[in-house]
């Protein structure tokens, strides 16, 4: 049994090599065949599935299958996907294609080995019985991946996964799911639960849906996420703190037995990020909890029961919602600035953005800013950066091709990838790259004078993936910023994933997206691709809130950077022989005098 990490790489390496074969173009229900395939095995690896059976979740469906004409790899070349996965996993993914799939589950009924008719050329095949465990539950995770309903909401699935997951109920890694495959459910639970939730989320008043949903809790409502998300809401309105933690801590746990979405309105972590953030609200006392339920069931009321319109109150602001404030009386705000305008008010969007750090649940409230619309393309023309970088993108492209490449480095963020990934910046967090500046002056002179962040709220850089190389799927950690990337030298077979569409640099041309979205990066072509990366404000924020937000977080920057210093001093201070004066350190090192600290903390 492999490590989560290892398993992790290997299924990464599968994928890769499934893009080689076209599957992220293939078209698969809402998705693309790599994305269905990818999202099975990722459900077969939270089951604990032994490597072969998630390996073949990654091409279960390569060959075509009765559900799915589509041949992706010739089932007469089955060597190129042995290869690939392995001899195990390529013999469970080929008899996944090949029988049908009610002779596989009648025959796991009998848990005994069997002698099955290929759908292809009508030959017999013989199934141990542990082929036929594996079978079914590739079968599970293939449902559960892609079943929803077609405007994405929760399809009656549950109760037909319960009596599939009863047939592997002996088998060596029985699912986690179901009180670990011991439980069985009808339709007619299952439809109570359906309707009960869709009740609860459309913002009912707790008096009418709890009561609902809380009989279905016991059963099928426990062995999925969602319905205990919408019953601890509904107990934050209610002011049951207890309650709302105890349902929301157990949807964290729920949800990591499937690594898929019940309610495919939203994604996995989405529902996670939600529960979470239910959980820490019902943890900060009644007065705060009972405020974010109100938001809430508003929220759900206003949108028809929508998910999205939830998950966007919750995450920009981190459960704080403008319309449920206190009424914020207009102040006159103190700014560096000329006498002219040295009084006015607060636009009301800051002056929110500013008032929500006392409630926040996110380690880093700042990076998230109150009502600002998101998505996860952007046009590049509608930005002066984007149009003055392609217009004098020969001339930006003579320089940074320029570069020495002793001058990059390994990207440093905590982001999983394969191959190799360095970065040369330009304008780090507010501190120009002075000795690069100098050899770029067209390159600077567009950052200069169009709108990129020259303060701590961004970068611009010029990033390098070489060949064979991806940048595993992240977020970025804000809504106030979008990226601007312009094609510097752009090979065949690149590609970048923002959300759930993936677009194609191309040399001299700009793209722009929102980074808080999900998005992954590759280069499958012969050379380095290289992008020069910019941040820019969002496009929303007004000149008043950019000027508020850079002025705030160059304050905060710098009380960083003093406090990083004070601390630093002291470490020195305490590692100093005894019997040593600080003063006579104090040329050296650049601390402070006895009397100087001791003045510095009174």
């Amino acid at each position: 049994m492999y490590d989560s990490e290892t398993m992790t790489e290997l299924l990464g390496a599968i994928g890769e090599r499934l893009r080689s074969f076209s599957a992220d173009v293939v078209p698969h229900g809402r998705w693309s065949l790599y994305h269905h395939l990818l999202g099975t095995a990722e459900i077969l690896e939270a089951w604990l599935q032994p490597f072969a059976v998630c390996a073949a979740g990654m091409v279960h469906s390569i060959y075509s299958t009765e559900a799915f004409g589509r041949e992706t790899i010739p089932h007469r070349e089955r060597d190129r996907v042995r290869e690939l996965v392995g001899a195990e996993a390529e013999w469970l993914s080929f008899l996944f294609c090949a029988l049908h799939r009610q002779d596989i589950y009648a025959a796991a009924s009998k848990k005994k080995p069997a002698r099955r008719t290929s759908r292809w050329d009508g030959d017999q095949v013989d199934v141990t019985s542990n082929d036929l465990a594996n079978l079914v539950i590739l079968h599970m995770a293939n449902i559960a991946d892609q079943s929803s309903a077609v405007d994405r909401r929760p399809a009656p699935v549950l109760a037909n996964l319960s009596r599939l997951a009863i047939l592997v109920r002996g088998a060596t890694v029985a699912p986690p799911i179901f009180d670990s495959c011991s439980l069985e459910f009808t339709t007619t639970d299952e439809q109570y639960l359906l309707e009960a939730y869709e009740y609860a989320l459309n913002g009912r008043a707790p008096s009418d849906a709890l009561p609902r949903l809380t009989e279905s809790l016991p059963g099928l409502g426990r062995s999925v996420s969602e319905p205990l998300i919408a019953a601890s809401l509904l107990h934050l309105y209610d002011g049951n703190m207890t309650f709302a933690r105890s349902l929301a801590m157990h949807a964290i746990d729920v949800s990591s037995f499937w690594n898929t979405s019940w309610d495919k309105r939203l994604s996995h972590q989405q529902w996670r990020r939600i529960a979470k953030i239910v959980a820490s609200a019902a943890s900060s006392g009644y007065e705060y909890g009972r405020f974010l339920g109100i938001c809430a069931l508003r929220t759900l009321k206003n949108s028809n029961g929508s998910p999205c319109a939830l998950y966007t109150l919750l995450e920009e602001v981190g459960g704080f919602a403008e319309t449920e404030l206190e009424p914020i009386e207009e102040r006159e705000a103190s700014v560096h600035a000329t006498p002219e305008n040295a009084e006015q008010v607060l636009p009301s969007r800051f002056a929110t953005y500013v008032h929500s750090l006392t409630y926040s649940t996110r380690r880093s409230p700042m990076l998230w800013y109150p009502q600002l619309s998101r998505r996860p393309w952007y046009d590049p023309n509608s930005i002066p950066l984007g149009r003055e970088l392609v217009r004098r993108a020969p001339e930006v492209i003579a320089e940074l091709c320029k570069l020495d490449d002793d001058e990059f480095h390994g990207e440093s963020e905590r982001i999983r990838r394969s191959g190799r990934w360095d970065v040369l910046m330009l304008l780090e967090r507010g501190i120009r790259n002075e000795e690069v500046a100098r050899r770029c002056p067209v390159t600077m002179e567009v950052l200069n004078t169009c709108d990129a962040i020259s303060g701590p709220a961004g970068l611009a850089y010029v990033s390098r993936l070489s060949p064979g190389s991806k940048v595993a799927s992240h977020c970025g950690p804000t809504n106030l910023r979008l990226r601007c990337h312009l094609g510097v030298d752009i090979p065949e077979g690149c590609g970048l994933r923002v959300g759930s569409t993936t677009q194609h640099w191309q040399t001299g041309s700009c793209l722009l997206f929102d980074d808080s979205f999900d998005h992954e990066a590759w280069n499958l072509g012969s050379r380095d691709r290289i992008v020069l990366i910019v941040d820019v404000w969002h496009p929303e924020l007004t000149l008043d809130e950019i000027i508020l937000l850079d002025a705030l977080h160059r304050e905060v920057f710098q009380q960083a950077r003093n406090l990083s210093t004070y601390w630093s001093s002291n470490e020195r201070s305490r590692k100093r022989p005894r019997g040593v004066r600080q003063a006579d350190h104090g040329a050296a090192d650049g601390t402070d005098s006895p009397s100087t600290t001791a003045s510095a903390r009174a």
